[in-house]
């Protein structure tokens, strides 16, 4: 089953700031960083009700860049716990 890496910040919209996989396996860009994910129900969501103002949260569809979940991106959910990654953004 495939990991989330950077490389799956080659499809990113310029807003995602961060990747996680959820509890299924299906990969989401987020606008904040990893340090200010959580964790819950399965899915990752802002820390604190703060962050919701700004957040965007996409499904990741790679070339397609559909943006729907028949188009999503399977990954290795087996530690999904521990996958949020921030983008790296490149010079």
């Amino acid at each position: 089953m495939k990991k989330l890496t950077q490389k799956e910040a080659e499809h990113a919209p310029e807003w995602a700031k961060s990747m996680a996989v959820d509890e299924n396996g299906i990969g989401f860009y987020h606008s904040i960083e990893k340090a200010k994910l959580k964790n819950d129900g399965g899915q990752w969501w802002p820390n604190n009700h703060f962050d919701f103002s700004e957040y965007i949260c996409g499904v990741m569809t790679g070339e397609k860049k559909t943006g729907s979940y028949l188009d999503a991106i399977n990954f290795d959910a087996t530690d999904w716990q521990n996958s949020a990654i921030d983008r790296e953004f490149g010079e």
